[in-house]
């Protein structure tokens, strides 16, 4: 090594070991276990050849005037020298002893077979390198034993071995409402896998007066852990919910459960409201012979709503047709077999949607919602997710969302760019979009101002007020943050920063698309197959996976 660095002395002896650990005989190169504090290379300054530098690596420093590198662990040290042009750089990768996880929760032992002539690692040295990473507790002493022994009798490595292990917190569980009778399933739901249940949901169960319901199962208190420091590790408790019942139904707040106080058919909505009522069925279209529909109950409707027509329910809406440029609104949850058209159209629902398409219209829900084959030039606003099947297209208009988006193609080249919107607080959005419009509007008029009259000392008291709100809508640009759950006012807070809210694309997404995940935005530049679009963990900016 001398001979390769001239101007650096080594002060560790490297060798090597036979290795036949994978059935075929291998020479490993291999080095003396060193101490913490251990100096492993020195300037030598007498020497006239070009100077090398010393670097520090993570396990390893480098002393203030940089003529001497030292170890920070127990470990086996192995050189490094590199050159570029006119710089050469020399330093030591170190093989740590003792490797503590990120976490602090677990460490893990690296043993290789001593060079000739060192003795064997002994306890009282790991019990050392041990003490030097502060580890006092959940350490696995037989482990420690077996594992000198081990490599005493194989001259093998024993590499990774678990020897130490904290106590991990146990975080408290959330309350939820747990379901007494059949209500199928949720539209959009999650499976363990990853799929999507795009099955039909039970839109009216019919239950009896006294009947059980549902119960809350109460949040559950967390449980402190230790760390390997011995330290205490805080554990979060589970997130109460406060539940909401109608009039027909009544909430036991002492064991929590839920029962019907009247016969009806029964309404979930965002998994925390309850309510009984009657079911209102209509087997025609809703028209002229009809009028519009206001209903305190259930309906369910056979036929098409016709345009200028109106809906109105405060449980479950069913509609076997479609809606041509009518309004529908529910307290409850709306399934539309057929499509929404016209530009006039609009659905406002509390909870759930599950529709057949939408073109030119507006669909607002407080939950998740499912469009089962396509979504055209409309402006769609989600509480929840919005999930599609793998060939179901949306092209043109703009989507926002407080949880995730996935469907088949997004986009078209033929059309106008799409604008989604994902991990997004709806309320907040809308206040962000406020603010910008008001903004561009002041900045236009103070500019046009000074484009009519110069730079004059007399400015406008309108002027001077218009800037002074400009300032303002700046500074509550700058704090304003998307993301649901965080504090309205903590943009740029490290620990409000991050959605797990995406984006997949089972087909295609065209270029030109406009892309936000939480607070950061992007602009599609190429067609991309195949690919979920989310936000990275540390960075908080947009990154596009494969799917």
């Amino acid at each position: 090594m001398s001979e390769i660095i001239p101007d650096v002395n080594i002060h560790f002896r490297s060798g090597s070991f036979p290795d036949n650990s994978s059935g075929k005989l291998e020479i490993i190169p291999s080095s003396e276990l060193i101490p913490s504090g251990h100096l492993l290379l020195s300037k030598n300054e007498k020497d006239n050849s070009p100077a090398t530098i010393l670097e520090s690596s993570e396990y390893t420093e480098v002393s203030t005037d940089g003529t001497e590198l030292f170890s920070r662990s127990y470990g086996y040290p192995r050189i490094t020298f590199t050159t570029e042009k006119d710089k050469s750089t020399a330093g030591v990768s170190l093989t740590p002893l003792v490797q503590v996880a990120k976490d602090a929760m677990e460490a893990h032992l690296n043993l290789f077979p001593p060079l000739s002539g060192e003795d064997d690692p002994d306890i009282g040295i790991l019990q050392k390198a041990l003490s030097q990473q502060g580890i006092v507790y959940g350490i696995d002493h037989q482990a420690l034993d077996a594992l000198l022994v081990k490599l005493k009798k194989s001259a093998q490595p024993q590499l990774q071995q678990l020897i130490a292990r904290g106590k991990r917190p146990n975080h408290g569980k959330d309350a939820f409402i747990r379901f007494e009778v059949e209500i199928g399933p949720l539209p959009g739901k999650l499976f363990a896998d990853g799929t999507i249940d795009f099955r039909e949901r039970l839109m009216f169960v019919g239950v009896n007066k006294g009947e059980l319901l549902a119960c809350k199962v109460p949040a559950t208190m967390g449980k402190p852990g230790t760390s390997l420091a011995g330290e205490l590790v805080e554990a979060t408790n589970g997130k109460d919910i406060s539940v909401k019942v109608s009039e027909d139904t009544c909430y036991c707040e002492e064991d929590g459960t839920i029962r019907a106080t009247a016969s009806g058919v029964l309404s979930v909505v965002n998994d925390d409201t309850i309510r009984v009522s009657s079911k209102q069925k209509i087997d025609s279209d809703i028209n002229f012979h009809t009028g519009n529909i206001r209903s305190q109950n259930c309906v369910e409707i056979s036929g098409t709503v016709h345009p200028g027509f109106i809906v109105s329910a405060k449980g479950n809406v069913a509609i076997g047709g479609s809606i041509q440029s009518a309004s529908i609104n529910s307290h409850g949850n709306i399934v539309i077999k057929g499509g929404i058209v016209g530009k006039k159209s609009q659905i406002r629902v509390q909870g759930d949607a599950d529709i057949h398409h939408i073109e030119n219209g507006l669909l607002a829900a407080g939950g998740n919602v499912v469009i089962r084959s396509g979504a055209y030039y409309s402006s769609i606003q989600v509480g929840g997710n919005l999930h599609c099947p793998e060939n179901v297209k949306i092209i043109g208009g703009d989507i926002v969302a407080s949880g995730s988006l996935c469907c088949g193609q997004i986009g078209s080249s033929s059309a106008e760019p799409l604008s989604i919107a994902v991990g997004i607080d709806p309320y907040r959005y809308r206040q962000y979009q406020d603010l910008h419009k008001e903004y561009q509007i002041l900045l236009g008029e103070t500019q046009e101002w000074y484009t009519r009259h110069g730079r004059i000392k007399q400015v406008s008291k309108v002027v001077l007020a218009q800037e002074s709100s400009l300032v303002e809508i700046e500074k509550e640009l700058s704090r304003l943050n998307l993301i649901p759950g965080s504090p309205a006012n903590s943009l740029g807070d490290r620990n409000n920063f991050y959605t797990l809210a995406s984006i997949t694309v089972h087909d295609y997404i065209t270029a030109g698309t406009i892309v936000r995940i939480g607070n950061d935005t992007m602009t599609v530049e190429r067609d991309m197959k195949s690919c979920i679009l989310k936000m990275h963990s540390t960075s908080g900016a947009i990154i596009v996976d494969p799917l």
